[in-house]
């Protein structure tokens, strides 16, 4: 069968994330008076509480910041940039809360970064590492001023990054354009292509001021789109390099390693999505993943919300323990009208300013401990008496694309015949939930239905796998009798 097992899969990763310890999102939280949850005046960070080895160390209390006030203000265009790179502890901000995205890197904070982006973190900060030489005239100055450092730099010697030719590493020096090129260029390893084009013509007006020995690493560099020139066509090889232009450098990096994705990274295509739960799709393998509600979210060019993600959605995600604190859409869904039902118990209603219905919310029989909030069109439908409309009283939904179009209430007897989706049991291994897939108006969905404790299941129970031919019947959008083939 195309889909079988599909759905049980998914619930078996969802399952297995829970019991992994997956289920604590991070809980975003405000250091001082910060107007707002999640939010200080300069910064959006999220607080994890960790139990066990994580990604970036031993268990412990791991602090995330990924949007900076001075940013949104002075460098917007980088947010993007920064906030990937914030979420792999690659290249963060300052303990002020700001990022400071104009000021000018020096070449130690360039070459710790670099270091960072290789996954080379702890191997840099092993103490050992501070007992190993360093071969630059001015080591006595790197280990007396930047004592944290030099651990980074012994690794970035092992690596290669270094020109052994230069003599000093002037740590304190401003990082500018062209030194950072060739820093990059090295670490991914790139040096024999920039040697195949060392007589490569530049595009720009001020290439003279390119040694030419360099030529080749900036000519791979910008073919490869690691740097851009400026607008007025000059490359500005000796200009410093800002925090947020180095933010922007080293994430383009990122794309080239070989190695592009590790136990923090994922990339796919959205499957499902739903109760805080983002289930992707990649050489045909899923896995699930916990979403928080402040995970950063970046769509079509701008900051969204996780309630913008779409099932079709190609993506790109940060983790932390399973928990996805990064999200970038690679290539957005192309809209389809998507028919969808939910059946749960009444909680609220909220109105716009003209007194329509804005929205509904009810706690779903799917999971009676999570409430859910759906956007209602204008012209909705309501069935039943709307004077039942009450806390508690169970309700069905429908609608396309998450909105609301029918509201039923009342007693709503059904019977679907289908394929069988999939089934989902409770905690004390009894059939809790049954999925349908079916046809409506020409247009395949799937059904999902609470099923009663008492249901009566006729048919050979052995053949009750994911295709197989189903018909249901029930009242209130439970279901009370299932019969198979």
């Amino acid at each position: 069968m195309k889909r079988s097992m599909r759905r049980l899969t998914i619930f078996l990763l969802v399952l297995a994330m829970l019991f992994a310890g997956a289920t604590p999102a991070f809980a975003a939280k405000g250091h001082g008076k910060g107007p707002g949850k999640g939010h200080d005046k300069n910064h959006q960070y999220f607080e994890l509480e960790v139990k066990g080895k994580g990604n970036f160390g031993n268990g412990g209390k791991i602090t995330f910041i990924l949007e900076f006030e001075d940013v949104n203000r002075e460098a917007a265009w980088a947010r993007k940039h920064i906030a990937s790179l914030a979420a792999k502890k690659v290249f963060e901000g300052y303990t002020d809360g700001t990022f400071q995205p104009n000021k000018s890197v020096s070449r130690i904070e360039a070459i710790a970064a670099v270091v960072r982006l290789l996954g080379l973190k702890e191997e840099a900060e092993n103490p050992s590492k501070k007992r190993e030489a360093i071969w630059f005239d001015d080591e006595k100055q790197i280990r007396k001023n930047h004592d944290w450092a030099v651990g980074y730099v012994v690794v970035a010697q092992e690596a290669g990054l270094f020109d052994p030719k230069e003599g000093k590493l002037h740590p304190n020096k401003a990082a500018d354009r062209l030194w950072v090129t060739e820093l990059l260029i090295r670490a991914l390893d790139l040096e024999d292509e920039a040697y195949a084009n060392r007589n490569a013509e530049l595009n720009f007006k001020d290439s003279r001021a390119i040694p030419k020995d360099k030529v080749g690493v900036v000519k791979v560099a910008v073919d490869r789109g690691i740097i851009t020139g400026y607008s007025d066509r000059t490359f500005r090889p000796n200009q410093a390099v800002k925090r947020a232009e180095l933010a922007a450098m080293l994430e383009r990096a990122e794309a080239l390693l070989e190695d592009e994705e590790d136990d923090t990274d994922a990339s796919g295509v959205i499957e499902e999505i739903n109760n805080l739960t983002l289930v992707l799709r990649k050489n045909g393998q899923l896995q699930a993943y916990a979403l928080d509600p402040q995970t950063f979210v970046f769509r079509e060019g701008e900051k969204g919300t996780i309630y913008d993600l779409k099932v079709g959605d190609t993506v790109f995600v940060r983790t932390y323990n399973n928990l996805v604190i990064f999200i970038e859409v690679v290539k957005p869904a192309k809209d389809e009208v998507k028919p969808f039902t939910a059946t749960g118990y009444f909680h609220s209603l909220a109105f716009n300013e003209n007194g329509r219905i804005a929205s509904i919310t009810i706690t779903e029989t799917l999971n009676s401990s999570r409430q859910v909030k759906y956007d209602v069109a204008e012209d909705v439908v309501i069935e039943g008496n709307v004077n039942e409309l009450k806390q508690g009283r169970l309700i069905h939904l429908s609608g396309e694309n998450q909105v609301v179009k029918k509201i039923t209430i009342g007693d709503f007897g059904f019977q679907l015949q289908g394929e069988l989706e999939y089934l989902l049991l409770n905690s004390n291994g009894q059939l809790a939930t049954i999925a349908i897939r079916h046809e409506v108006n020409g247009k395949e969905q799937v059904s999902i239905y609470s099923v009663s404790p008492d249901v009566r299941i006729t048919g050979n129970l052995n053949a009750i796998v994911e295709g197989q031919k189903i018909t249901v019947y029930g009242t209130q959008q439970v279901v009370t009798e299932i019969k198979i083939g």
